[in-house]
C-alpha cells in the first residue's frame, strides 16, 4: 500500500467498517472480486501468535522485528503447511506486518540504531476481514489516484524524462541481478525490508534515470519523484516511490504512464513479461500489496524472479500459491 494513500485511508476506516453488511463491505464491493476466507474471524494479534508459535515449534525463536523475523515473513509466500488454517494465518499476518513495516522503515533515520517494529494494539485487535475491508478501500483510492495521474502525466510529463528518450535493457537488468541478488550495493544502502529498494536499483541500472533530487537526508514522501541519493556525512536521501510498494506503483504507472496488468493466478503472466519487468504481490485474504520482485527470465512457460530480503536470483513464480495471491505486473521491457 502506498504511504500517501495509507495516510488518507486511515481516517476513513471507521466509516468504511460501518458500511459492512452481511459480511460484504462497501470497500469490497468496489473491487472485481469479493472473497471470504476461513480465517476472516481471526484477529491480527491471533495471527501473530500463530506465527510466533510456528517459529518456536520449529526451533526458530526469532524476536518479533528482528532481521531473521522479517526474512521469514518475506518467505511466507512460499510456505506450504498441512494445516491450511495455520498456513493462511501466517501468510496473511506476513502481508499485514510487512505492509506496515514498509511504511515504518521509510520514516526512520537509516543511520539511527534500529528499533524492532511492533504492530500497534489497535491493529492487532482488527480481524482479517476488517483489514481486508480497509485494504480494499485503500486499493480503490490508490487505483483511482493513479488513473488521474495518468491523464495529467500524458500532458505534463517533461520530454526530458519521456520513456522513449531512454533505452531500457533487459540484459543490463539481468546483469545487475547476477551481481547484487545476494549482496548490497553500498551506493544505495539497504532497507531492512529491501525488496522495492532492490527493484528500483535494477530499473535504474537498466536505463531509466532518477527523477528529482534532495539535499536533506532521510525519506521524502512523493509519487512524482524517484531517487535514492548519497549525501554528505555518510547519509542518504530517498523518495518513498523508490522504497514503498504502493508509491513505486503510483510513480511508474501514474506519473510516468507505464502499462500494467493484474493477474489472479499465474495464467498469462509468462507470455506478458520480459526480463526487468516488475511483479508486485497481493495477499487475497488481507488485500495487501506488500512485496516487489523483478523478472529475471521466462523458461518453458514459467516466470523466474529475483528479489531481496528473502534473497533470490531466479525463483519460480509458481512457487507462490496462485489461489492465495494476485500479481500486478508493471511493464518496463517492451
Amino acid at each position: 500500500m502506498g504511504k500517501m494513500v495509507k495516510i488518507l485511508t486511515s481516517a476513513l476506516l471507521a466509516v468504511i467498517l460501518s458500511f459492512s453488511v452481511s459480511g460484504v463491505s462497501f470497500a469490497e464491493s468496489t473491487t472485481p472480486t469479493i472473497i471470504t476466507t476461513s480465517i476472516d474471524s481471526f484477529t491480527v494479534g491471533e495471527a501473530e501468535q500463530h506465527t510466533v508459535d510456528y517459529l518456536h515449534n520449529n526451533g526458530l525463536d526469532y524476536p518479533v522485528g528482528s532481521n531473521e523475523y522479517i526474512q521469514f515473513l518475506t518467505s511466507a509466500v512460499e510456505l506450504q503447511l498441512a494445516d491450511e488454517i495455520e498456513q493462511d494465518l501466517i501468510r496473511a499476518y506476513a502481508s499485514i506486518y510487512l505492509d506496515n513495516y514498509d511504511i515504518y522503515i521509510s520514516t526512520i533515520d537509516p543511520n539511527a540504531e534500529p528499533v524492532p517494529y511492533i504492530l500497534s494494539d489497535s491493529l492487532k485487535a482488527q480481524t482479517i476481514q476488517e483489514v481486508r475491508t480497509y485494504s480494499n478501500m485503500a486499493n480503490y483510492l490508490l487505483d483511482n489516484s493513479v488513473k488521474e495521474q495518468q491523464s495529467v502525466s500524458a500532458v505534463e510529463l517533461s520530454t526530458s524524462l519521456s520513456t522513449s528518450t531512454y533505452s531500457f535493457s533487459g540484459s543490463k537488468a539481468q546483469s545487475y541481478m547476477n551481481t547484487y541478488w545476494n549482496s548490497i550495493n553500498s551506493s544505495f544502502g539497504e532497507m531492512p525490508n529491501d525488496c522495492t529498494n532492490y527493484a528500483s536499483q535494477i530499473v535504474w541500472y537498466a536505463g531509466l534515470p532518477m527523477d528529482g533530487t534532495t539535499s536533506s537526508p532521510g525519506y521524502h514522501t512523493t509519487t512524482t519523484d524517484w531517487y535514492n541519493k548519497t549525501l554528505p556525512y555518510n547519509s542518504r536521501g530517498w523518495s518513498t516511490s523508490w522504497t514503498v510498494v504502493g508509491d513505486f506503483y503510483s510513480y511508474w504507472v501514474g506519473h510516468r504512464g507505464h502499462s500494467y496488468k493484474v493477474f489472479t493466478g499465474h495464467t498469462g503472466i509468462a507470455s506478458y513479461v520480459k526480463p526487468g519487468d516488475i511483479i508486485q504481490i497481493k495477499n487475497q485474504s488481507t488485500g495487501k500489496w506488500y512485496h516487489t520482485v523483478i523478472v529475471n527470465y521466462v523458461s518453458n512457460g514459467v516466470v523466474y524472479y529475483s528479489g531481496h530480503t528473502n534473497n533470490h536470483l531466479h525463483k519460480a513464480l509458481t512457487d507462490i500459491s496462485a489461489s492465495s495471491y494476485d500479481f500486478r505486473v508493471i511493464k518496463f521491457n517492451y
